[in-house]
């Protein structure tokens, strides 16, 4: 088996900063402007604008409901998906219903679901 030589190879500690590119020790996030992350469905003001227009409109404040408080009232209305196997909730239903919810909406409701098989309004129900 042939001996790798590594008294050739300089050690990191070695290596000046003039030999290393500019590049790569700048960090491109330097020179551009990155904005804060803002979670979904709160309001942003825009600096330049007056008191009134700054204030936080009534759709992005909590609501709260005796002990129930929605952080805002953006609400999703139940749909009929028609995709349930059987009248039991599938992977579709969390993932279409969760994604409201993950983008901002206060309030998400599931769809309507029947007591018993005769009691759906179609095949594909809850």
């Amino acid at each position: 088996m042939p001996s790798i030589k590594t008294s050739s190879v300089a050690p990191v500690s070695h290596i000046s900063k003039a030999a290393i590119p500019e590049l790569i020790t700048e960090y491109p996030q330097q020179r551009y402007h990155v904005p804060q992350p803002v979670a979904p469905g709160t309001f942003i003001s825009q600096k330049s604008s007056s008191d009134q227009e700054s204030k936080v409109p009534l759709l992005f404040q909590p609501f709260t409901v005796k002990n129930l408080t929605l952080p805002n009232r953006i609400l999703v209305a139940p749909m009929c998906m028609d995709s349930s196997q059987d009248g039991f909730v599938s992977d579709f239903h969390l993932v279409s219903v969760g994604a409201y919810s993950l983008h901002g909406a206060g309030l998400t409701i599931m769809e309507a679901a029947a007591v018993t098989e005769f009691g759906r309004i179609t095949p594909g129900d809850i």
